[in-house]
């Protein structure tokens, strides 16, 4: 007798305690940290060219397709900002689209197809080239958008426009005698120097988008993709919340909880060249 209810007193807490331990798994004790792989391509100029840097409207459709074929879904910066910092879920399988340099083809061209796919692009701008509104449409080999196009662009539910620096793209001598690479520091260039030099190209570029009405300053894209600690730390003081690189050998883990995991972002570029077995190397390089 005694024998028989010591058995169902160990049995009643075995399970007691197995229900405890499946409780503090499922609550929120041990809860598993939710990540998300993501990958995100890089555009720029969209004609038929077949240049390095181009993206014709049938090649952009059909990478899109293949996305879409492998079940891959394109989310938005501020998707991954909402599911990393709130509550905001992502699909298993996001990746981001992205544009850069501000092309006049993004609103011509680029626009019309979003908006029929219904899919989120960014689209990153070079300020300094934005071109003012009453001039014609824009000729030449370099064609870029004029402020009421990127703000139409940017009032769109599928378009968010962000800054690609003002005036540190390429080699360039805005902010001295000396040629900058890009937003690099220059050789012996104090910390101080830089990160005001800095720090007053990003104001230089809110005004510009500011006068376009772009207003959410979320995202950053380094030109050619190099970047420094000391921009990380102003773009971070400034309130940017994801950044950009053309580092393609990177694997983008974006992790709940856990903002740094939204910096340095890399990227692929795509063309007309790019293969679905290219394109599924790299989307699918990181999956588990």
């Amino acid at each position: 007798m005694k024998k028989t209810c010591f058995v169902r007193i160990m049995c009643a807490a075995m399970i007691a305690a197995a229900f405890i331990l499946s409780v503090l798994s499922f609550g929120g004790c041990s809860k598993k940290t939710e990540s998300r792989v993501v990958p995100v391509l890089m555009m720029h100029d969209m004609n038929d060219s077949g240049d390095t840097w181009s993206i014709s409207e049938d090649g952009f459709r059909r990478i899109v397709g293949l996305l879409l074929k492998h079940g891959f879904t394109p989310v938005s910066v501020d998707d991954l900002v909402s599911f990393v910092e709130e509550d905001g879920t992502l699909p298993d399988n996001p990746v981001v689209l992205t544009f850069d340099d501000g092309y006049y083809s993004n609103y011509e061209l680029l626009f019309p197809i979003v908006k029929e796919l219904e899919i989120p692009v960014s689209v990153f701008v070079k300020c300094e080239t934005i071109r003012e509104d009453g001039n014609d449409t824009p000729t030449g080999a370099i064609k870029k958008m004029n402020l009421s196009e990127i703000g139409e662009m940017n009032s769109s539910p599928f378009v968010s426009v962000y800054s690609h620096t003002h005036s540190l793209h390429g080699m360039n001598t805005n902010y001295g005698p000396e040629e900058r690479e890009s937003a690099l520091p220059l050789e012996g260039e104090s910390e101080a120097d830089y990160k005001a030099i800095f720090a007053r190209d990003c104001e230089r570029a809110e005004e510009a988008l500011g006068r376009a009405g772009v207003t959410e300053f979320t995202a950053f894209s380094y030109p050619e993709g190099k970047s420094c600690e000391w921009a990380e730390e102003v773009l971070a003081e400034r309130g940017y919340k994801v950044t950009f690189t053309t580092e393609y050998s990177r694997d983008n883990v974006v992790t709940k909880g856990d903002p740094s995991s939204l910096r340095l972002l890399g990227r692929m570029n795509i063309n007309d060249d790019a293969t679905e077995e290219v394109l599924l190397q790299y989307i699918l390089r990181a999956k588990p």
